[in-house]
């Protein structure tokens, strides 16, 4: 439905999509919300501290439109592929492909460095991602180097006296032979086992021994640093072992529908959406067979998916214990997805 800006009363409360028009019927804005009348409606109050594009935005907009869909899994695939599509001028951040950062390793080299890269190519590297926030990517960087000693700089040939890391004990200084390459790669090798989400003990006592001893000490900052390194790197691995199962499992999501008597089931592999279909009856018989053989890994996606594949990526880590979501490679997942999609059916229309 679409109504006047100052009739935002009339909107319905439920997950959907929202568009603004200006003058001439002109698509300004795209957004999505799990309560649309609620969030149209903050856009208009008055002192409520938005930004000057917000405060833009309430100035050019005359009527809002909105499309309900059922459930929040569907409003967010909805608007990225709208804004995609339509381009509106103030979904600046949205409307252009983001070029996410990704973790390198060029194991080429005898003595590989973990860099941070925006770009893809076929050089034999290892990539690991994509990640969202390359401030915090950079900051991990930093803290596995020093950690187990990596080198950070471009290239050994241009130091050969050591550098200010090799005199603070944060490298172990390959350039001046110190460390053999075989020794580096076991420390390279506890990367790799960290960007997989492999348990690496070994790391994670050093890192407790080191927290004991400044406490033993009574260098007490000092242990609570190393105490809050190891919680920042434990996120990080639970982080990275859910990012390898995600790409691999997929998953059968199924939502009631914005209107009653009709489910909404969304088929997802590697992260990706494969198919969405909306069921008003029971199926008589339903199969996996299109969806039975599971996803190889993905660790390399065309730039233009990166934003779909972040989105079914968040949702599904907040919502993977959730009764809707049925893992494909779980034992009876198909007597449990014609059982839900029964239940779905029962239920009334979506509400947040």
């Amino acid at each position: 439905m679409r109504v006047p800006l100052d009739q935002w009363q009339q909107l319905p409360d439920l997950p959907g999509v929202y568009f603004f028009y200006g003058a001439g019927d002109r698509l300004l804005y795209v957004g999505k919300s799990i309560r649309l009348r609620q969030r149209v409606r903050s856009y208009l109050r008055a002192g409520g501290g938005h930004s000057t594009q917000t405060e833009r935005l309430k100035f050019e907009a005359q009527t809002v439109q909105v499309k309900t869909t059922g459930s929040e899994l569907a409003a967010l695939l909805l608007e990225n592929r709208l804004i995609k599509e339509h381009l509106p001028p103030f979904n600046r951040a949205q409307r252009r492909w983001r070029h996410y950062p990704f973790l390198r390793l060029d194991l080429s080299d005898p003595f590989p460095r973990l860099e941070v890269t925006r770009n893809l190519t076929e050089d034999g590297a290892e990539y690991y991602g994509p990640y969202r926030d390359r401030p915090y990517l950079l900051g991990m960087v930093k803290q596995l180097s020093v950690l187990l000693g990596l080198r950070t700089c471009a290239g050994l040939e241009a130091i050969q006296q050591g550098c200010l890391l090799d005199q603070m004990d944060r490298c172990s200084a390959p350039c001046r032979g110190w460390i053999s390459s075989d020794d580096y790669r076991a420390r390279l090798e506890q990367v790799r086992n960290l960007l997989t989400g492999a348990a690496v003990p070994d790391l994670f006592a050093q890192l407790a021994a080191r927290m004991d001893q400044a406490a033993a000490q009574e260098h007490y900052e000092q242990a609570a640093r190393w105490r809050d390194q190891m919680g920042t790197l434990q996120h990080f691995v639970d982080h990275q072992r859910w990012r390898k199962h995600q790409v691999v499992l997929d998953a059968c999501v199924i939502q009631p529908s914005a209107k009653p008597g009709e489910c909404q089931v969304f088929w997802i592999q590697g992260g990706r959406l494969a198919e969405s279909q909306t069921y008003t009856a029971p199926p008589h018989r339903h199969t996996l067979a299109r969806y039975q053989t599971p996803s190889p890994p993905m660790y390399r996606l065309p730039q233009h998916q990166l934003d779909e594949f972040h989105l079914i990526a968040t949702w599904l880590y907040r919502n993977q214990q959730a009764p809707e979501v049925i893992w494909l490679q779980e034992p009876n997942a198909e007597a449990r997805i014609g059982e839900r999609i029964e239940m779905a059916l029962k239920m009334p229309p979506s509400r947040p």
